[in-house]
């Protein structure tokens, strides 16, 4: 009876021990499941990530090369928008030197003028009373000897008339010889020889011919004025033409001055813009970034958590993996390795099922070493 006591004894033990086994592989198992479905979820999720980070890496570094290739542009605008402003202030300076001179040049031709035009008034007034007094002293004898003949009743003298002047020009002796040779009367020659004095006293010669030649030349070197009056005038209007072609182009550079800038700023606000829109959108990208990094951090930590919790950190595998935890190369050989204990403990169970359900019951020795080892882990 004591034999069947200490039998029974031990077979009730058994079956709670292989109960409670079993209570404890079915929690197991529920954990098992629910990693594999975690595992899934994060290997899925992982490689959406690693192909979401291979686009925003072609994505950042496409936005770099655009956010250096804008600088350079802009850099190059500057350096275009610096050159047209030291052209324009060339320019105005060179406008400002040309307007200085023109108008130095309309006053000295404004004083040249003046003086030529003083100096033509006087010539003219000068050669008027020359030839008043040529035209008085000319007439006059002629007129008398004439008359002198015609009041005589001999006739005229045509040789004498024409050797008038040849008479004339000895001066005074010459009109002392006249009035020997034609008798004038006395007031007549007295006036004629008042007229003379005032030609000689004007004019400061004692020749007729001489005063005649003074004369024409004084008539050639009015026309010779005149004709340099008129180049002046000429040289005035291409000089005004000039100064007006001038001020044109001036207000062409300034209106191209004008709208090249308005040009430059709008190019220049743009260019701004867009890099504002590219550092935006790389201010989003890098917390998009920063997000899928944090995101892989916790898979990385419940992957070595899952990793140590179902015994699979032996010192082999350590020694394969490295000692340097979960990264990102070795992430997938860490859920490799953490299906592969998964297998093997579902086949420990199935292993202590069929151990359970052998001939009268009754648990084989191996059955129950196996429960004694799966008792031992920590399970959580």
């Amino acid at each position: 009876m004591g034999g069947a006591d200490a039998s029974k004894e031990n077979n009730a033990m058994i079956a709670r021990q292989v109960r409670i086994l079993e209570n404890r592989l079915d929690k197991s198992l529920v954990k098992f499941n629910e990693t594999l479905a975690s595992n899934k979820q994060l290997r899925a999720k992982i490689d959406s990530m690693r192909q979401e980070r291979v686009v925003f890496d072609g994505i950042y570094k496409k936005l770099e090369r655009e956010l250096h290739e804008k600088k350079k542009e802009m850099s190059a605008i500057i350096e275009d928008s610096n050159s047209a402003y030291q052209r324009r202030d060339k320019a105005q300076n060179e406008m400002q030197a040309l307007m200085q001179q023109a108008d130095k040049d309309k006053k000295d031709f404004e004083r040249d003028w003046r003086e030529l035009g003083q100096l033509i008034e006087q010539d003219r007034k000068l050669r008027e009373q020359q030839r008043q007094q040529i035209e008085k002293s000319s007439a006059s004898p002629t007129q008398g000897i004439l008359d002198r003949f015609s009041q005589s009743g001999s006739p005229v003298n045509p040789m004498a008339v024409d050797d008038e002047p040849a008479v004339m020009g000895g001066g005074r002796g010459g009109w002392q010889a006249e009035k020997d040779i034609i008798p004038l009367p006395l007031d007549k020659a007295k006036e004629y020889e008042a007229a003379f004095d005032k030609i000689r006293e004007h004019t400061n010669l004692t020749d007729v011919d001489e005063i005649v030649t003074t004369f024409l030349e004084a008539e050639e070197k009015n026309f010779s004025l005149f004709n340099y009056v008129n180049e002046l005038n000429s040289d005035i209007e291409k000089l005004e033409m000039q100064i007006s072609d001038t001020k044109i182009e001036i207000e062409k550079y300034k209106g191209q001055g004008v709208s090249t800038d308005t040009q430059r700023k709008q190019i220049l606000r743009n260019l701004e813009d867009k890099l504002e829109r590219t550092e935006h959108k790389t201010k989003e990208y890098n917390k998009s970034y920063e997000d899928a990094m944090g995101t892989i951090n916790h898979l990385k930590t419940g992957i070595h958590s899952i990793f140590s919790r179902i015994g699979c950190g032996t010192g082999s595998t350590e020694e394969m993996l490295g000692n340097q935890g979960v990264t990102e190369s070795n992430m997938m050989q860490y859920l490799g390795l953490i299906e592969q204990r998964t297998s093997e403990i579902l086949q420990l169970y199935a292993q202590s099922q069929l151990a359970a359900d052998g001939p009268e019951g009754h648990v084989p020795h191996g059955s129950s070493g196996l429960a004694a080892s799966l008792d031992r882990r920590p399970y959580g």
